[in-house]
């Protein structure tokens, strides 16, 4: 296992070599040349117009729709882009595959020959964008080739663009938590909470989902965790009051206001004493809307340091207080109370005197002193 330090000085030394090496090797030309086949009927369009032949022109026109205006094989051109999350890594690669291939072959050599490391075969895939998405962070990344969408200059604006997309089997996955056997799951450990509590949990859950597939350009999908999200919730509800669904839809539906207009939702209000705001849980209420730009913050955990307790930075000294000799695999002698230890004499061996001198019932020995003390 390699530690944290370690790696994080691995993923330097990938960063630095791909991004000084790999990158310049294979990114080459400012611009695709154009198809000559795309330039050629163009040509004919623009001489059947001079000549009045428009309807003509018109049907040949839309020849172009099935060819791209830029040679694909352009041997002079190339991309090679990289981006890394932790350890998770994505080279996008404009070329052959033949090429593709050989990128990760150079990769390979590089971590086995620098950094000691051997290349996932299994984990590490070619994938065609247009016919086979890339599965990265929990996003399919796709290329779309839509030629039946023309942009208001006329022309094909969607191809090509790379887009990220929800995978099907990720919603689906998300669904199953909240049924078994195809029926709303009962959360019976949330049963015992207030209605505040049960509504607050699953909207949390709900938002959190939302917000991190939110620039998935199908993230509407997750409307069908909502709905199996509600059911849930309806039945849990319905369980710990001991009534139908349909009376707790009643008792809890409300519509609000929000910036995309009124929704329906799930609602509960908790009113505070002392003057205080009453506390507002809702469940629902979130426009499921594609937001291109939206900046996804990894929040870092704060870790809460609670004091240690004597006994455990005695025991984390490793250091025997009988003998004074460092042993890592030191123990805690304990007693039940230093009455016991009164109660021997004078003759009381040493390692009572030291605890009743030290006033604890609880002696850090190493294995030795420790054997020596229940075979006295």
């Amino acid at each position: 296992m390699v530690s944290p330090i370690l790696a994080n000085i691995y993923l330097d030394k990938l960063d630095h070599y791909i991004e000084k090496e790999l990158l310049p090797a294979y990114t080459q030309g400012e611009r695709r040349n154009v198809n000559l086949a795309y330039h050629r009927i163009q040509n004919r369009v623009v001489s059947l117009k001079k000549k009045g032949k428009h309807a003509q022109a018109h049907q040949v026109k839309r020849q172009l729709r099935a060819l791209p205006a830029r040679d694909p094989t352009d041997p002079h051109f190339r991309r090679l882009k990289y981006v890394r999350y932790a350890d998770d890594t994505l080279l996008g690669f404009a070329g052959p595959k033949s090429e593709a291939e050989e990128i990760k072959r150079t990769l390979g050599n590089f971590l086995r020959d620098t950094l000691k490391l051997e290349l996932s075969q299994e984990k590490t895939l070619i994938t065609h964008a247009a016919t086979q998405p890339a599965r990265f962070l929990g996003y399919d990344i796709i290329a779309s080739f839509r030629n039946d969408r023309i942009s208001s200059r006329g022309q094909r604006d969607l191809n090509g663009n790379i887009r990220l997309r929800l995978p099907a089997e990720i919603v689906e996955k998300k669904r199953a938590q909240y049924k078994h056997k195809g029926k709303p799951f009962r959360r019976m450990r949330l049963a015992s909470l207030t209605d505040y509590t049960i509504l607050d949990t699953y909207q949390a859950e709900y938002r959190g989902l939302y917000q991190y597939c939110q620039l998935a350009d199908n993230v509407c999908w997750l409307n069908r965790l909502h709905w199996d999200m509600q059911q849930s919730l309806l039945h849990t509800l319905a369980a710990k009051y001991r009534k139908s669904k349909q009376a707790m839809v009643h008792r809890y539906h409300a519509i609000i206001e929000t910036p995309d207009g009124s929704r329906r939702c799930l609602r509960v209000t908790k009113e505070r004493t002392g003057g205080k705001k009453p506390l507002i849980a809702t469940f629902g209420g979130i426009a499921l809307k594609h937001k291109e730009q939206a900046i996804l913050i990894d929040r870092l955990l704060i870790p809460i340091r609670y004091e240690q307790k004597e006994v455990i930075r005695r025991l984390i000294a490793s250091t025997c207080e009988l003998c004074t000799i460092k042993s890592e695999n030191a123990v805690v002698h304990h007693v039940r109370k230093l009455a016991d230890l009164e109660r021997m004499g004078k003759g009381r061996p040493h390692w009572a005197q030291i605890m009743l001198k030290r006033r604890r019932k609880t002696l850090i020995v190493c294995q030795a002193c420790h054997y020596a003390i229940h075979h006295e």
